[in-house]
């Protein structure tokens, strides 16, 4: 464990003669490793030290975790894993904060460790000036053959990383294989390109075990075994890499991941070889913890990394054991944000997925996510990021960490504008994605120049009127605010007449784009309106008017949106006092004058047809009446429905699904559905997903019942209760998220339309007018009699629905 760039990685490939970390994106490491360490090889590489290793344990399984600051939670799993920590510290750079979070992860589960003191990328000691290099011998030998001026150095070194961590509250010193381990923590000098103090700190490393470890350690049958990694390996298909740590798996036992499945093979890596890279691998009938295991068995490519595996025994409760598995994937979807608002990632393991939501939540990054998934991006993950393109646009992008994308999903997105950033290095992703929201802020910048006016004061000079007429040329003072190029200028003490807009700015006679408070300019006016009267100084203004910008509800909204950062809290604060001066409301204040509860903007526009028809066909007296005292306090028909709809809602009373039900049928049982589509020959199938109370829904129920008749020769129409619990089997199967949606369906058979949104399965949203509808049901049905299962919509686009709509549970 350690900090990143400190040489873990590269120290195990020292260890096993392997190059692993050149393999890494970035030369960090993205992933848990795992590699096995016989006793005997251990053995091998100490003898020069003459030490009698006896372990009484058949080897080590050494865990090697990322130590880049976003993977806190697969530290965590390492140190949660593990028995024994190598702390490793780089000599030249000390205590650095992911090393300093691995000391609190070891301390809070008090785990034994040693430190390694190594050197960023070239390990340690090679970067001590002078170093002799003797390749793997033993610390001791190494350091006779350097000159006085490294040992000073080296010692001078040394004394500040045991006084930093004596700070952190740990007594440490340099390993000296005379002493008797003790209560301080041994530091083992080491170089990982040439092999210095390996030797030393596997002796360590075993003495440790043997002398501490051995009696605490406790083998137990029950299975604790986490994913590392999913991959697919030629000749293997979809495997999954696991650490064992406790209990025996079998070839055939069922394993719970979240995935169910079982075991066809069980596979280990050679010794002193990392479980990640690509070799040769031993077969084995059974394997006991500790170890490092690669699983061959169906259905592996839904496992996911990072995730804990658990084996179903002979009396085990298999839904149980499902549920205990989906604890991690719940920890994780709690942190999605709940607004619905914010970007997809997707990552290759459940843990980089951890990493990379834990860094877009920092207060530095603070990016909301909306969706996440892992593995390969896909044309579906396109089509579930697409949706934000008509909420956010910047959020319709997909950060896909270390996973590849297919073709048809590039092809998609570039069709649809939902943006992808690949990166196989965590914060690269953030680097794109930031370029990529500043461009966008750029751009929304230059359509908004036009609304946006910045809050200006300005006062004309004495003897500073160059000319009084278009165009009007002036000496001014600016008292307060910002004045640019382009702002429109009024005079509030004459009636609010605008005398034009700023063409240019001049300060001592060079141009400028802008003119701060306390800045002397001169300023050009325009008028805007060549039809209107020319405004004149001396006729229309005088040297005693103060002219200020011309702001109204648009430009404040405007930069609000665009420029909130580019004005200071004294700037804001005029906009707030000239806002006062132009009587401009907010959007809620608005809403007030026109009604003492208007909810008018919580809902479509019906028509009057809709509106009056279900209250004159209510069933309770007491409703009626309730209508016409609404009239009669003044209330609009359209508002007294609302308010009735919301009360009747509340009690569960449904008058508006029995408005319907004369002519249209409505489906409450997966039974009614399959039968109608089973015995609906020779006609397009219309299903209505919705539900009755909802205003959209209504809109689209009042099209259905006026042209039921119109199209009976060659379509039926039913409304389906997307509330009944029945009903559930085929919203999932749509995919019926947005409501009202409307399914077709020829001879049993499932017709499509592509009408240039991504989703081509049904129709989302109402239709404008009947013959909208007609026109749609007719293509249909043309196309399924020539043996079509998608057609192309007749309607122009204007006239298509968008996603602007309620979430059906809302």
């Amino acid at each position: 464990m350690g900090h990143v760039d400190t040489g873990k990685t590269k120290l195990l490939d020292c260890i096993r003669g392997t190059n692993v970390q050149e393999g890494e994106a970035g030369g960090i490491t993205q992933q848990i490793g795992a590699t096995y360490f016989p006793a005997e090889n251990i053995r091998e590489r100490t003898k020069e030290l003459r030490a009698d290793v006896k372990l009484k344990v058949p080897g080590l399984l050494v865990i090697d975790t990322p130590g880049h600051e976003s993977f806190t939670n697969l530290r965590s799993r390492g140190s949660g894993l593990c028995d024994i920590a190598v702390l490793v510290v780089d000599i030249m750079h000390g205590l650095e904060p992911q090393t300093i979070e691995s000391l609190n992860l070891l301390k809070m589960r008090n785990t034994k460790f040693i430190v390694a003191l190594n050197k960023v990328r070239f390990i340690m000691v090679d970067r001590l000036y002078g170093w002799k290099t003797c390749r793997n011998a033993p610390i001791e030998k190494a350091m006779k053959q350097q000159s006085k001026y490294v040992k000073i150095q080296f010692e001078t070194q040394l004394v500040q990383i045991i006084t930093q961590f004596k700070e952190q509250g740990l007594n440490t010193e340099l390993n000296n294989m005379d002493k008797e381990m003790r209560e301080t923590y041994r530091i083992v000098p080491t170089s990982a390109i040439s092999g210095e103090g390996i030797p030393d700190l596997l002796l360590v490393l075993a003495k440790l075990t043997e002398k501490t470890m051995v009696e605490n350690l406790t083998y137990r049958n029950e299975v604790q075994c986490t994913v590392l990694e999913v991959k697919v390996i030629e000749g293997l298909g979809t495997t999954i890499d696991v650490v064992l740590v406790n209990g025996m798996l079998h070839e055939g036992d069922q394993i719970v991941g979240p995935i169910v499945t079982s075991i066809r093979a069980l596979l280990t890596p050679h010794p002193m070889n990392e479980l990640r890279v690509k070799g040769t691998y031993q077969n084995h009938r059974a394997i006991k913890g500790a170890q490092g295991i690669k699983i061959t068995a169906p259905g592996l490519e839904h496992a996911i990394a990072g995730a804990a595996l658990y084996v179903v025994g002979p009396h085990d409760d298999l839904e149980e054991v499902k549920e205990t598995a989906m604890g991690d994937m719940k920890s994780v979807l709690s942190r999605i944000d709940k607004s619905g608002e914010g970007v997809c990632i997707q990552a290759s393991t459940l843990g980089s997925l951890e990493a990379l939501l834990e860094f877009l939540k920092t207060p530095e990054v603070n990016i909301p996510v909306s969706g996440i998934s892992i593995g390969t991006v896909h044309k579906k993950d396109v089509m579930k990021a697409s949706v934000m393109l008509e909420k956010k646009k910047e959020f319709a992008t997909i950060l896909a960490f270390d996973v590849k994308v297919t073709p048809e999903a590039w092809k998609l997105a570039d069709d649809l504008g939902v943006k992808i950033f690949m990166a196989d290095i965590i914060y690269h992703l953030f680097d794109q994605f930031k370029g990529y929201i500043n461009n966008l802020k750029e751009e929304k910048k230059k359509e908004s120049a036009d609304e946006a006016v910045f809050p200006s004061v300005i006062k004309i000079l004495p003897n500073s009127v160059f000319n009084k007429k278009d165009p009007i040329l002036l000496g001014v003072d600016v008292l307060e605010g910002i004045l640019k190029v382009g702002t429109p200028i009024c005079i509030p003490q004459r009636d609010f007449i605008t005398i034009g807009r700023i063409a240019s700015i001049k300060n001592n006679h060079r141009p400028v784009d802008i003119a701060k408070k306390g800045m002397k300019v001169s300023i050009k006016i325009v008028g805007t309106n060549p039809d209107e009267q020319q405004k004149m100084y001396g006729r229309h203004f005088g040297i005693e008017d103060e002219l200020v910008s011309h702001i109204s509800r648009r430009s404040i909204d405007a930069l609000k949106a665009n420029y909130r950062d580019e004005l200071s809290n004294d700037e804001w604060k005029l906009v707030v006092k000239l806002k006062k001066l132009f009587e401009i409301l907010t959007g809620l204040e608005q809403h007030r004058l026109l009604s003492p509860f208007s909810f008018d903007h919580l809902r479509p526009t019906l028509p009057p047809s809709i509106l009056l028809r279900p209250c004159l066909r209510l069933c309770s007296c007491d409703c009626l009446c309730l209508f016409l005292l609404l009239l009669l306090l003044g209330f609009s028909p359209q508002v007294s429905f609302v308010l009735i709809s919301i009360f009747l809602d509340l009690f569960k009373f449904d008058f508006l699904g029995r408005k319907m039900s004369y002519l249209l049928t409505t489906l409450t049982k997966k039974q009614e559905v399959d039968s109608l589509i089973r015995s609906t020959i020779d006609k397009v199938l219309v299903l209505r997903f919705g539900r009755a109370s909802d205003s959209v829904c209504l809109l689209l129920d009042d099209v259905l019942e006026k042209t039921a008749r119109e199209v009976s020769k060659f379509a039926a129409v039913a409304l389906i209760d997307i509330d009944s619990e029945d009903i559930q089997v085929y919203a999932k199967y749509f995919d019926i998220t947005l409501i009202p949606s409307t399914v077709f369906f020829f001879n049993a058979h499932h017709m499509k339309m592509d009408s240039g949104t991504a989703d081509h399965t049904k129709w989302v949203g109402a239709f404008q007018r009947k013959q909208d509808f007609i026109d749609v049901v007719e293509a249909i049905f043309r196309g399924a009699m020539k043996g079509k299962l998608i057609v192309s919509c007749p309607l122009p686009p204007e006239r298509i629905p968008k996603y602007q709509l309620l979430y059906k549970d809302v």
